[in-house]
């Protein structure tokens, strides 16, 4: 598992909260959606088929994922706690986005006006990589 919570393979990565030193799960790591070369595609294959092989044989695999990967791996619905548990960043923009949405202002600003937000149609992904959201985000 060292080699997995390394850069030395790309199928997985820290959590934003880690990078940031923010937050929760600090210390957990999470799949890596840039992840999706054909070798990475047959190692995630293999790190499914060690996972399955470790809980038919009762060992343990000492990997760190974010309750966030093990909720998306077996199904479960995910929810803003577990946003906020990998990426406490991201929950402060939901939050300000969800406020926006029903027409309050953001905590802390008596006022507010979207052209004053500085919003772009880019967001970092879960590696922290700039991802426009539409073709020229980053200047829209």
């Amino acid at each position: 598992a060292e080699e997995l919570h390394s850069t030395a393979v790309p199928l997985l990565v820290q959590c934003p909260n880690a990078r940031g030193e923010t937050g929760d799960c600090q210390d957990a790591w999470v799949l890596n959606p840039r992840a999706a070369t054909p070798e990475c595609l047959h190692g995630f294959e293999f790190l499914g088929q060690l996972i399955g092989l470790a809980i038919r044989s009762g060992d343990l695999i000492p990997l760190q994922l974010a309750p966030y990967t093990w909720k998306g791996l077996v199904g479960e619905q995910r929810t803003r706690a577990d946003i906020r548990a990998i990426d406490v960043h991201a929950d402060k923009d939901i939050s300000q986005l969800h406020q926006c949405a029903l027409g309050q202002a953001p905590m802390g600003s008596s006022s507010w006006q979207l052209n004053e937000m500085e919003l772009h149609f880019c967001y970092p992904d879960i590696t922290g990589q700039e991802l426009e959201l539409k073709e020229n985000g980053a200047h829209t």
